[in-house]
């Protein structure tokens, strides 16, 4: 490029940002969308709120909390969740009125909800089944106690918040989806799908590239290739818009 501007072909002095789009070596059908994790993540938070319920109303029935110095439990909360629940309840009116849904794409702050909150109510029921002598039972055709049950059901909750968080962190807050196959794959759309009108979306990386401005022909030369995100997921790219 220096050769270049010493021949007077180009000038460094203006740069100019042309964006390119190079598809991801990934499947099309392994994407995680944000607004997806949002509705499922909705979902979850109310089932945990339900059995923080569950397990205070056990305590209280049971006279365990005073036995055990254990108080109530409240649920935690994690800011921006009214928001997605009010796009979910919007969306469900726009599903029978026949409209268009709205993304919801709602950044939360899941990053200050730890799953350790649920396993101290695991660690409770446990100190309780070993003060009451109930015995956990495995296998077909056995009985559960209630205490099992309540504790199993916390566990299969608390995983399942772990998968979610994950999720979220591997997306960041720079983007609204990514592949399972490729990470660092976002979800657009394509030239040739916008072309054909196709209502598809292919896991790509957009990546601007600097281009220098000509003193002495109408055309342009590259002046430099400058990648937005980590390139290390885009080595098996096959195609270049």
């Amino acid at each position: 490029m220096r050769r270049l501007e010493k021949e007077g072909l180009i000038s460094l002095k203006e740069l100019y940002i042309d964006g390119t789009k190079i598809e991801a070596n990934a499947n099309r059908y392994t994407f995680i969308w944000w607004g997806s994790l949002n509705y499922h993540l909705a979902g979850l938070l109310d089932t945990i709120d339900a059995l923080y319920t569950k397990y205070n109303t056990f305590l209280l029935e049971n006279g365990y909390g005073p036995k055990y110095n254990l108080g109530n439990a409240r649920m935690f909360v994690i800011e921006g969740m009214d928001k997605v629940r009010k796009v979910i309840e919007e969306n469900r009116k726009r599903k029978l009125t026949k409209h268009k849904k709205i993304s919801n794409n709602t950044i939360i702050e899941i990053d200050y909800c730890s799953p350790l909150e649920i396993r101290k109510l695991q660690k409770n029921l446990m100190q309780i089944a070993q003060g009451e002598d109930i015995g956990f039972v495995y296998g077909k055709g056995k009985h559960k106690p209630e205490i099992q049950k309540l504790y199993e059901e916390l566990e299969e909750c608390g995983t399942r918040l772990m998968e979610y968080k994950a999720c979220f962190e591997i997306m960041g807050k720079g983007r609204n989806s990514y592949s399972k196959t490729d990470m660092e794959a976002t979800f657009m759309r394509m030239k040739e799908e916008c072309d054909k009108k196709l209502n598809l979306v292919s896991p790509a990386a957009s990546n601007p590239i600097k281009v220098g401005r000509l003193t002495a022909r109408k055309a342009q030369f590259p002046a430099g290739y400058r990648s937005v995100g980590k390139s290390k997921g885009h080595q098996g790219a096959n195609r270049q818009e």
